[in-house]
């Protein structure tokens, strides 16, 4: 209801900010002239051509109508376009703009994001709700690359606890009175599988690295932000700047095939969408160039999917791949989730070894698997420890199981509900 009220609030401001228009229609000659009573409407004259008008209102939920209005109010020229070539209308780009109405739009939209995943969609939580429950779609090997796809809903689109409105949104999923939620994710997974690849050239040292030292203050160095040898120092607001908004999100977005532009973003957020890809492309091939590795692995799976057009996965399959630029993204995303599915597997044995039931009616519940995370619901919180332990012990079997390179790791929380845990 607070979030219904406060979109209609913004939308009420932007429809007097961006206002109406009228749209042509249709340009018609009377064949006979007619005179209306009523004084509302035109008279038309036999033989007399006039044109038909349609009154639009803004809309702040429709793309097309902000495009225009940014465009015919502002003189907005846009320099990114979608794959059908209108312009791109979303947070990015809204963010760049110098107008005093870009917040607003943008604030509007995740509202409307949000209503629309929690009532409005059709695939709404409060839609699928049956009896307090919501039973989620998962095909575990959905992705081309192995992973687990979701829908109806998609309970993966379910935004974090970082994200705006995140911590509300997961507050509401939670667990029968008297019980305790467990959340229990792997540790660094993409980080891990890269230093496992990376390990048969460079002797292991991206995975001592992640072991023992910073990793991403590693790749902070690699990207030239700092001076080589530089030493963090955690008082320092700057090293923490370039580690956390920097370095830590230049390698998951790289990680998963982002373009040069992309990177640009991370790297300078206000440049124009130009500056960015140079910007981009300079920043990736300096990280290569301090990762010899990393750029010798990236260089052969690209080779072989151009070559044969598949990547052999953890346990022998074909993980087929048409584009090199996504390549290393399988490579890993198709590792991590043959890891997640037997960490799974190894879990349920352990809880089931040590005389846990699986059920309502027992002592847990699976709840949730999305990617690298599990969320189950435990009857007590000694039990939920107790499972917890399991999680870290199953992890460790996995590493075992595919000869990782790389020790793997699982971590857990406990609480009440999905903000508690994840």
């Amino acid at each position: 209801q607070k979030l219904a009220q406060k979109r209609a609030v913004i939308k009420e401001d932007l429809i007097i900010s961006f206002g109406w228009w009228n749209k042509k229609k249709d340009v018609k000659k009377p064949k006979k002239s007619l005179n209306y009573k009523d004084p509302k409407r035109a008279s038309v004259v036999e033989g007399a051509t006039y044109t038909t008008f349609e009154r639009i209102t803004f809309n702040p939920a429709s793309r097309a109508h902000i495009a225009l209005r940014l465009k015919q109010l502002y003189g907005w020229e846009p320099k990114e376009f979608t794959d059908k070539g209108q312009p791109k209308i979303d947070e990015s780009v809204l963010g760049r703009l110098n107008n005093p109405h870009a917040k607003a739009l943008c604030e509007y939209l995740l509202v409307n994001k949000r209503i629309g995943q929690l009532a409005e969609g059709d695939n709404a939580w409060l839609r699928l709700e049956k009896n307090g429950f919501i039973h989620g779609y998962v095909n575990p090997n959905g992705a081309a690359t192995g992973r687990a796809t979701h829908a109806f809903p998609n309970v993966a689109q379910v935004p974090s606890t970082r994200a705006e409105y995140g911590t509300e949104c997961r507050s509401l999923f939670t667990v029968p009175e008297d019980w305790c939620l467990l959340g229990s994710d792997a540790d660094g997974l993409e980080l891990r599988g890269l230093a496992h690849y990376m390990a048969r050239y460079d002797k292991g040292r991206y995975v001592k690295e992640i072991l023992s030292g910073d990793i991403h203050w590693a790749n902070v160095i690699a990207l030239g932000l700092v001076p080589k040898g530089t030493q963090r120092d955690k008082h320092n607001s700057e090293h923490n700047y370039v580690r956390d908004e920097i370095a830590k999100r230049f390698i998951y977005a790289f990680l998963y095939g982002a373009g040069d532009q992309k990177i640009g973003e991370i790297i300078k957020t206000n440049a124009s969408p130009e500056m960015q890809r140079k910007i981009g492309a300079k920043y990736k091939k300096r990280f290569l160039n301090n990762l010899p590795a990393l750029k010798y692995l990236l260089d052969t799976v690209k080779a072989t999917v151009k070559k044969r057009g598949y990547l052999i996965g953890l346990d022998g399959r074909h993980i087929h791949c048409s584009s090199q630029h996504a390549a290393l993204n399988y490579l890993l995303q198709g590792a991590g989730a043959l890891i997640c599915k037997r960490w799974l597997l190894e879990i349920e044995d352990l809880c089931q070894a040590n005389g846990l039931t699986h059920g309502w009616h027992g002592d847990y519940a699976f709840c949730a698997w999305v990617h690298d995370e599990v969320q189950i619901a435990c009857r007590t919180e000694e039990i939920a420890k107790q499972i917890g332990a399991y999680c870290e012990q199953a992890m460790e079997k996995v590493t075992e199981i595919f000869s990782f390179r790389c020790p793997l790791k699982a971590s857990y929380d406990l609480g009440l509900t999905w903000a508690d845990t994840h």
